[in-house]
This record gives structure tokens, C-alpha cells and sequence, in this order.
């Protein structure tokens, strides 16, 4: 017999379901909502979580995603999502905090079950340093 599945994460996965939908459908902002409510009912949501990071690095809410992520990371369960570290990293480097970035993105890469990923970013915040480095010298 399975064990009993608590209402507060039925009712999260529901709106998490219901944010999925949303994003596929190009309605970013009642997405990001399901998911804040998502985790309003079950602030252990995991995929409320994943979701909402990763929604508001692509809406270029940068700041927010990294707070998501931190909120996540908090959880004991995170370790298991390589992803959230992924998802800071790349907010971090876009957000010109390059070695705040780099430690998320290492974290990352040591964790991932498929570090391909982590090539992209390591590309992106190299580029980031040559943009900054350009700043200084004009």
C-alpha cells in the first residue's frame, strides 16, 4: 500500500501543472504566478521551484531567479537538482557577479548528471569578462 500523498502537495502539483501550461502558452506571468502559489501551498515544491528559476532566467528577471534558486538551495532535497545551481550561475554571470557565478557553475559541473551544459555558460561569462574588460578600456 502506498503511503498517502499530503493535500498541500496535490494541491501544489495541480498548480504547478497549471504553470506548465501557461509558459507553453506563452503566458509567462500566470506561470510565474502557479508556481509562487504552488509554493505558497507547499514551500517544499520542488518543481514549483525548478520551474519558476528557470521561467524567470528566461524572462530576463535575473535577480528574481537568483533568489529563487537560493530559496530552493535552502531546501534539504536540492542537492538532488544540480539544475538550480545551473540556473543561478547563469542569472549570476548575466547579472556581472562573475565569481559568484563561477562557483555556482562549479557546483554545477561537479554535480550534473550531464555537464554539457555548464560549456555554454563558461562561454557566456568568458564573453562577459571581454565586455568588461572593453568597458574599462574606453
Amino acid at each position: 500500500m502506498k503511503p498517502a500523498i499530503p493535500h498541500a502537495h496535490v494541491a501544489a502539483r495541480s498548480l504547478t501543472r497549471i504553470g506548465v501550461s501557461a509558459a507553453r502558452a506563452g503566458q509567462a506571468e500566470a506561470a510565474i504566478s502557479a508556481y509562487r502559489e504552488a509554493l505558497e501551498v507547499d514551500p517544499t515544491h520542488m518543481p514549483a521551484h525548478l520551474n519558476l528559476a528557470s521561467l524567470l532566467l528566461h524572462s530576463d528577471r535575473l535577480a528574481e531567479a537568483v533568489e529563487a534558486c537560493r530559496l530552493a538551495m535552502d531546501l534539504e532535497e536540492s542537492a538532488q537538482h544540480p539544475y538550480l545551481w545551473l540556473v543561478s550561475g547563469m542569472a549570476r554571470a548575466e547579472l556581472g557577479e562573475r565569481w559568484a557565478a563561477e562557483e555556482d557553475l562549479l557546483y554545477y559541473q561537479e554535480h550534473a548528471p550531464d555537464p554539457r551544459f555548464t560549456r555554454v555558460v563558461w562561454r557566456t561569462m568568458r564573453e562577459l569578462d571581454r565586455s568588461a574588460v572593453l568597458k574599462r578600456a574606453a
